[in-house]
């Protein structure tokens, strides 16, 4: 489903292939980059020479003025962790990274069936059944074009169809509800609470309903659940509105890459992401509805675009699977350390603090574990930060000797914070049993 608002586009859903085919691995390498590279006019004679074999393997030829050429060697070139965050993530284009023999200057313009059009923002959906929106912008004009351009003469040369639901248009939202906006509501609006509660009030609040909705992308990147996003935005009363709902405190989904490649969503177990929030008031909105403390996930690494004013859980490397506990200890958000360790989390539970570079372990990803109890995310953290900012401080000798005195005063307070809620946990035990 498309849903125009006069300021922004949008989608809801994906087009799926028909009869339930899926993508090879170079067609989805290839529409990737269709996406992530500009669609540029260029010199087809220069481009001749050049080798574009993910272009060729999929038997598409080069277009006018090269409007099909992706610059696939130029792609294959790069290191390996490169390629597979770009084809799994999604979170940027490789337009200012690659510039390949023939590829002319923006200023020139697009190629001849581009002109006067926007960048493509249509890629196929990760487990290569179809396309979707990539969420990267909200003012997508001109997505009529590109999925009749992709459908006419990408898909339909591999024999694929695209298939979705009815399309509805228009700025007064016709056949919408509230709940594909909910998100984008200034809950400050004196009038907000008072809609919501209306809402609540009418019966027709279904926990289903809740699952997954359309969101604003620019302002919660990949995270399709709206409790989970929710809590990134740092919503108290949005938060507490879902809860209250019935929506699922323990809620997550499976991703499944082109490449059979399984990893647990951004948008799983919104208690991972309230334990990086300042306040500790959405963790305890959560353990109240009955999260778990016991989960794991890849932690959200970076912001798909400036100015969001989520909450990134871990700002500085892709870590693998973190427990909240060690998202909080890292950091040094010691009063959520206190209300996990106090409802259960084990703070003798190891995660790897390597790189995550998805399964490409002989591709620069080092063998060695590096594991670490929450404790040891509290030094993590603080060295994390340090590495990024040293090179603002290399000419303050004092600095370093600064860091390692906060990183013991950090660690006293981790200490005394894990004591006293394992303590106080212990007597609230006892107390049941007496």
């Amino acid at each position: 489903m498309i849903t125009i608002h006069p300021y922004y586009t949008f989608f809801q859903g994906a087009f799926r292939f028909a009869e339930g085919k899926k993508l090879t691995q170079q067609q989805y390498q290839y529409l990737m980059l269709f996406w992530g590279i500009a669609r540029s006019k260029r010199n087809v004679s220069l481009l001749k020479l050049h080798k574009d074999p993910i272009r060729d393997l999929v038997g598409l030829p080069l277009g006018p003025e090269g409007a099909l050429f992706v610059s696939s060697q130029e792609f294959l070139d790069l290191p390996k962790e490169v390629q597979v965050e770009f084809l799994h993530q999604r979170e940027h284009q490789l337009a200012l990274s690659i510039t390949s023999v023939g590829h002319t200057s923006r200023s020139t313009g697009n190629a001849e069936p581009f002109h006067d059009k926007c960048d493509c923002h249509w890629v196929p959906t990760m487990e290569g059944t179809g396309l979707e929106w990539d969420r990267t912008r909200t003012n997508f004009e001109d997505y009529e074009f590109w999925i009749q351009y992709i459908a006419r003469n990408i898909l339909k040369p591999w024999g694929l169809r695209l298939e979705g639901e009815p399309c509805t248009f228009g700025p007064t939202l016709d056949g919408a509800t509230l709940f594909h906006l909910l998100l984008g509501l200034d809950t400050s609006h004196p009038t907000v609470p008072r809609l919501l509660k209306r809402l609540a009030n009418s019966g027709k609040v279904q926990p289903s309903m809740l699952d997954r909705l359309v969101v604003m992308p620019r302002f919660v990147g990949n995270i399709s659940n709206p409790l989970t996003a929710a809590v990134f935005l740092g919503d108290r009363l949005l938060t507490g509105w879902l809860l209250a709902n019935g929506a699922n405190p323990n809620c997550f989904e499976v991703v499944t890459f082109s490449d059979g490649d399984k990893r647990v969503s951004e948008s799983s177990w919104p208690i991972v992401q309230a334990s990086v929030q300042g306040k500790p008031c959405f963790l305890k909105l959560l353990l109240e509805a009955g999260a778990s403390v016991h989960v794991a996930r890849g932690p959200i690494t970076r912001k798909v675009l400036l100015g969001s004013p989520g909450t990134v859980e871990a700002p500085y490397r892709n870590l693998r699977e973190m427990t909240s506990l060690h998202l909080a200890a890292y950091h040094r958000l010691f009063e959520n350390v206190r209300i996990l360790v106090l409802h259960g989390a084990d703070f003798r539970r190891e995660c790897d603090f390597r790189e995550h570079r998805y399964k490409y372990g002989d591709h620069g990803e080092s063998t060695a574990k590096d594991l670490r109890v929450p404790r040891g995310a509290v030094e993590a953290g603080f060295q994390d930060a340090h590495e990024r900012h040293a090179n603002f401080q290399r000419f303050c000798p004092a600095y370093d000797v600064l860091v390692e005195k906060a990183v013991s005063k950090a660690l006293k307070q981790y200490d005394a914070t894990v004591r006293a809620a394992v303590g106080k946990r212990r007597f609230l035990v006892l107390g049941c049993l007496s």
